[in-house]
């Protein structure tokens, strides 16, 4: 007869995903010794490599603060994406209401908080739309 699987009552204290992170880096750290240099489909080589994926895809997943350029010669304001700093959206200066504030950019992949922004003045942006 199967005994029914006891869970433990206590919840554990969730995990910051940086320490998440933290940890996923170092255990791509200590695989480093065991490739084998010569065999480019080395077990360890794809682990290492699945292992900074897992990483990068965690810390894309973290909401990060939509960068705000409002040069004061331009007629619109720029709304950027913190991690590839391409473009997400504009609006026209002094229009408030009517803006689409996704919760990802389209581009990356990289989720987005709204709720904080950071303001910044002149601010060089990859793919700029011709807007004055």
């Amino acid at each position: 007869m199967k005994k029914p699987f006891a869970r433990n009552k206590v919840k554990p204290e969730p995990i910051a995903v940086k320490s998440v992170i933290a940890s996923l880096m170092d255990q791509a750290r200590d695989k480093t010794d065991f490739v084998d240099r010569k065999d480019p489909e080395d077990i360890f080589s794809l682990d290492i490599r699945m292992l900074h994926e897992a990483s990068r895809l965690l810390q894309r997943m973290q909401e990060k603060p939509v960068i705000v350029s409002a040069a004061k010669d331009r007629e619109y304001i720029d709304y950027i994406c913190p991690h590839c700093r391409d473009t997400i959206t504009q609006r026209r200066k002094g229009k408030k209401e009517g803006m689409y504030r996704q919760k990802y950019h389209d581009s990356c992949g990289q989720r987005l908080c709204w709720n904080k922004l950071v303001i910044k003045g002149n601010l060089k942006i990859k793919n700029q739309e011709a807007s004055k």
